[in-house]
């Protein structure tokens, strides 16, 4: 009787562990997956941290860009003023000239 009682308390036990060790398996799979998600999450955190640098180096590349651009038009600008000027210079002579060839003209006349 006593070893009827013990081989029960055995099975019990036996039954008790098969039980914790699925337990066991159960949450190492679970611990597995959580690692696997917060490896993902981390990758994904740097690779956002990898973008917003990337759209960083973007947007002040965009204002030496525009900086650049602005720089362009002043001088376009300065070039056009020039070139006016140079034109009303030359139509000034042109104008000159002309006159002193109607002159010169007149006198031989």
């Amino acid at each position: 009787r006593e070893i009827a009682e013990l081989r029960s308390k055995l099975r019990s036990a036996h039954m008790e562990l098969q039980e914790t060790k699925e337990q066991l398996l159960i949450q190492k799979d679970e611990t597995a997956e959580a690692e696997r998600v917060a490896e993902q999450e981390r990758e994904n955190a740097w690779n956002q941290n990898e973008d917003l640098r990337r759209e960083v180096l973007i947007k002040e590349e965009l204002k030496a860009l525009q900086a650049n651009q602005l720089s362009l038009l002043e001088e376009l600008d300065v070039a056009a003023r020039n070139s006016d000027f140079a034109a009303g210079v030359i139509l000034d002579l042109r104008s000159k000239i002309i006159s002193q060839s109607e002159l010169a003209e007149a006198q031989l006349d």
